[in-house]
């Protein structure tokens, strides 16, 4: 068995087998465990050459020259060329005839040589445990320390000594040698405490503290204290081993760190400045002690994403900013909204992250050199004063710039914070990409909501007539849900007569069908007003309509069922109102002496369902009153499927308490916010600011669906503004009906419309005197046009048709077709009004 090479350091003599050997080489000594080692008695192998002791093919090829002389008696000058010390491992021979490998030790002595022998295995074990104490307390990064049981140190590897900046350690305790701020002495104690108490080891406890000045930078330990027995198993020390796991603690809290920036910052409203603040407000001050978001304008929503937007030099707008110090000159720095002019200026440090689409980590020399060359004196007067690093982080989203954040650390004294390193920099840069994904969503959203709020004014009327016998403002609430879209309406149509119809509806659903059904219900009650009917039958053609709409979503189960609809028509002539509800709240009107109430009528069942046919309440109307109408969303905050039916209870309508009391629009909310906001003269409120006060007033943040609010004030129409005659059914008044219009034009001012009017009056009372029974009134309405109307006793209906070129008659009402703006028949209890309507010359 060959030897082995020399250890890199040689142990030491160890074992009781040795021999003494003389000049030439012979055995003078054997001790008892020589004899153990090799089985030779000593009276048998004193005397005779150590060389024999050899293996049988002896190979000292382990062993140097000088080494190997010590068994070699034949080789001359041995004895003053041998080195003292280890010589190495050599097989020698057992009695038995077996070799045994044994490590070796020559000590000179007077005229001779001591040899000591031991068992190769027991020295590798030897060499191998001081091997690796040798490693544990030099080359091991874990910090060893061995405590006695008086918890003062007896060993502190070199680990340990550069972690707590250590000099000299032996024979003191850890709090007398300790830099300030180390770790918790008190802790530390209280375990080692523990430890030699119960004599059983703490494993895995996790330590917290601060290396020492100038670094200051927080670490975190795995410490483990063990207990150290002696032979007799007593307790005669401690072990601690601290593994530094700072950098996984570090890594876990980037990571924990992200993983929360994700959902704070995309965990609030859809809403782009909202997100932006949220990432600001995350890193400060965690990360660090001021942060500004800056965007281009379409990552607002304004307009599609420009992926040459930093090579077009496109500005930044500042979109959010938070800092951690009261201190800090908010006035050096662009207010929402603005333009940021440093981070938009070409080639400067913001524009160079965005082209690189790498993070920039500038210190404050370098961000004060930026800020100069660009001539902008207010951010290099605060790079200088205040920064002690700056870091910008694009924001790109699949592969569009969005903007980019800034961070930055103040210097010292107000600001204790380093400055940014690279595992900071990986941070921050994993935030704001989980930003810019949430900054899109919410980018998303602003654009497909604006389009569907577009939709819906679309959908709702643009403009509303101009009628000197009504004052009207209103208010739309979008939904608050994703889509923006419901089902609310409101509409102000003028009708023949200067009356005028005021509408206010919910279709049922929510957001896109709920609009779609909205359009059409408003389409038809327009189509249908225009065609003068009561309001309860136009509800009652609506509720067929919305019957006959159910057919076309039987399939997918949804539909316009549940539909709420209030018409009203007032008359200025006759001073009345009549209303109709087919399950929508009353109206509340505010009254000239301040009192507001609900109007006392019945309220129907929605459109679509079952019901009694609708009811109209007519009701007398004060000049000056305000009426209030509103849908059923208005300062509502359940959901639209949770809401009553106001007519499933009631076949036959409601009386003022069952329609006060249940509507959804909250009719009584809504009568004490006018009541507490109504102005002591009615007749001289200004309607907009009544409807906003109301909209402050009622609940309106946690509402989810839409809402609309009407408020009109209604008045008479001047008895100056139109005039009515009785004509006997002859047909000589034919000619009677033409000068009292002429005069009457004459006496408005209106010259310019007898002609026309007097051939449009001669044909409609020609057709009353042959087709309708009597009594026949003619009346004329000057409002913001010039309206004649017939009216007789008879339903029969005027048709236009095209004569043949030899009929003597059929002519006239296509006369009265082509000369009239518009022009219409109106139906009542006992007849007909035929009317036309043309444009004042005013008017155009």
């Amino acid at each position: 068995m060959a030897a082995s090479g020399a250890p890199r350091q040689n142990p030491d003599p160890q074992g009781d087998a040795y021999a003494v050997v003389d000049a030439a080489g012979r055995l003078l000594h054997w001790s008892p465990g020589a004899e153990r080692l090799l089985g030779y008695p000593a009276g048998e192998i004193l005397g005779t050459a150590a060389r024999d002791l050899l293996g049988a093919h002896p190979d000292t090829t382990g062993l140097d020259a000088d080494q190997s002389s010590y068994l070699d008696a034949d080789r001359p000058g041995y004895l003053g060329t041998a080195r003292p010390g280890y010589l190495g491992t050599a097989p020698l021979r057992h009695r038995d005839g077996s070799t045994v490998e044994a490590a070796l030790w020559a000590t000179p002595l007077s005229g001779g040589w001591l040899l000591q022998a031991a068992p190769g295995d027991a020295v590798r074990q030897a060499q191998l445990d001081r091997s690796l104490l040798d490693a544990l307390f030099t080359e091991s990064p874990v910090a060893i320390g061995v405590f006695d049981t008086d918890r003062r140190f007896l060993a502190l590897n070199r680990a340990g000594r550069r972690a707590g900046g250590f000099t000299d350690v032996e024979g003191r305790t850890l709090r007398e040698v300790a830099p300030p701020g180390l770790l918790d002495l008190d802790a530390f104690e209280e375990r080692q405490r523990a430890v030699l108490d119960t004599g059983e080891p703490l494993v895995r406890v996790q330590v917290e503290g601060t290396a020492p000045a100038p670094s200051r930078r927080r670490l975190v330990w795995s410490e483990t204290v063990l207990p150290l027995r002696g032979g007799a198993g007593e307790l005669i020390g401690l072990a601690h081993i601290l593994v530094d796991i700072s950098r996984q603690e570090q890594a876990r809290e980037r990571l924990r760190l992200v993983n929360e920036a994700g959902l704070r910052i995309g965990g609030g409203r859809l809403d782009v400045r909202h997100t932006a603040q949220r990432l600001a407000d995350f890193v400060v001050p965690g990360l660090c002690d001021y942060a500004h978001v800056d965007l281009f304008d379409y990552a607002f929503g304004t307009g599609d994403p420009d992926t040459d937007a930093v090579a077009s030099g496109r500005p930044l707008l500042r979109a959010a900013t938070a800092t951690a110090a009261d201190w800090w000159p908010a006035r050096t720095v662009p207010d929402v909204g603005e333009v940021d002019p440093f981070a938009s200026t070409p080639g400067g440090p913001a524009m160079r992250a965005l082209e690189s689409r790498r993070p920039l980590l500038l210190t404050s020399e370098g961000l004060y050199s930026a800020a100069a060359d660009s001539g902008n004196e207010r951010a290099a007067a605060v790079a200088r004063d205040h920064v002690r690093s700056w870091l910008a982080v694009p924001m790109y989203v699949r592969e569009v710039p969005f903007g980019l954040a800034v961070f930055v650390r103040f210097k010292e004294p107000r600001s204790r914070a380093r400055r940014f390193d690279p595992d900071e920099v990986v941070t921050a840069e994993e935030i704001v990409h989980r930003a810019g994904i949430a900054v899109d969503h919410a980018r998303r959203y602003a654009r497909e909501r604006g389009r569907a709020l577009d939709l819906q004014r679309r959908l709702l009327p643009s403009r509303l007539p101009n009628v000197p016998t009504v004052d009207v403002a209103y208010r739309y609430l979008p939904a608050r849900g994703p889509s923006g879209l419901g089902g609310a309406w409101y509409d102000f149509i003028r009708l023949s007569g200067a009356r005028t119809a005021l509408v206010v509806g919910d279709a049922a659903g929510e957001g896109l069908h709920a609009a779609v059904y909205m359009a059409r219900f408003r389409t038809a009650s327009r189509v249908l007003a225009d065609m003068d009917l009561t309001p309860e039958e136009v509800l009652s053609r609506l509720d067929g309509h919305s019957k006959r709409v159910m057919l076309d979503f039987a399939p997918s189960g949804g539909g316009p069922t549940g539909t709420t609809l209030l018409f009203a028509i007032f008359d200025p002539i006759k001073q009345e109102l009549s209303l109709a509800s087919a399950g929508h709240p009353p109206p509340v009107v505010l009254s000239a002496d301040r009192v507001a109430r609900a109007v006392d009528m019945p309220i129907g069942s929605p459109l679509g369902r079952h019901s009694a046919p609708y009811e109209t309440t007519t009701m007398r109307w004060r000049a000056g009153d305000v009426l209030a109408l509103s849908t059923r969303g208005l300062g509502t905050t359940e959901d639209l499927g949770t809401t009553e039916d106001p007519g499933a209870t009631e076949e036959h309508g409601a009386t003022e308490e069952h329609g006060a009391g249940r509507g959804d629009g909250r009719p009584e909310a809504l009568r004490a916010s006018l009541a507490a906001l109504g102005d002591p003269r009615p007749a001289q409120a200004d309607l907009s600011a009544l409807c906003d006060g109301v909209i402050d007033r009622l609940s309106t943040s946690g509402m989810r669906c839409d809402a609309a609010l009407m408020v009109v004030r209604l008045r008479r129409l001047e008895a100056e503004r139109y005039a009515s005659w009785d004509l006997e059914n002859d047909p000589r008044e034919v000619g009677r009906a033409r000068t009292l219009v002429t005069e009457q034009l004459h006496a408005w001012g209106l010259a310019d419309l007898d002609f026309g009017t007097e051939l449009m009056v001669s044909e409609l009372v020609t057709n009353a005197l042959r087709y309708g029974k009597p009594p026949i009134q003619l009346r004329l309405i000057r409002d913001q046009d010039l309206t004649c109307e017939v009216v007789d006793h008879s339903s029969t209906s005027p048709h236009v048709r095209h004569a043949a070129e030899t009929d003597e008659g059929g002519r006239g009402l296509y006369m009265v077709a082509q000369l009239a703006d518009l022009w219409g028949t109106r139906y009542h209890d006992r007849g007909k009004t035929i009317w036309v309507r043309q444009p004042l010359p005013d008017a155009g």
